[in-house]
């Protein structure tokens, strides 16, 4: 999926924005009453033109009420572990080197971690 974050005067152009959602590495598996947490990572591509980007802001609403700011974040991408039935939106704005920044993406597509049974 791709969104497109166009900055205030189109100062930094516009960013591609990529979700990578779920357990990152091994599988998810219950031992005992112990359950690894999955990970949503997501990836995004800085502007093609416009001025430089110095870092980004981003934002991941969780169950439509709490809103976590990652600000700055310096690299194009971030990883956060999420809890299972939970409700994770996120989006991303980019600031330039004046300190400007754009506006934010779009919400992107709700992402719910959800526990599978246990394989036998």
């Amino acid at each position: 999926m791709k969104w497109k974050i166009l900055s205030p005067l189109g100062l930094m152009g516009f960013v591609a924005f990529y979700l990578l959602f779920g357990p990152m590495g091994t599988d998810n598996y219950c031992i005992g009453d112990t359950v690894s947490a999955p990970v949503a990572q997501y990836v995004w591509t800085a502007p093609e033109y416009g001025t430089p980007v110095h870092h980004y802001v981003v934002q991941i609403l969780t169950n439509d009420i709490d809103t976590l700011t990652i600000d700055p974040v310096f690299v194009e991408s971030v990883m956060v572990t999420v809890d299972y039935g939970n409700k994770y939106l996120v989006r991303v704005a980019a600031v330039d080197d004046a300190g400007v920044q754009g506006g934010y993406s779009l919400w992107a597509v709700p992402y719910t971690p959800e526990l599978s049974p246990p394989e036998f």
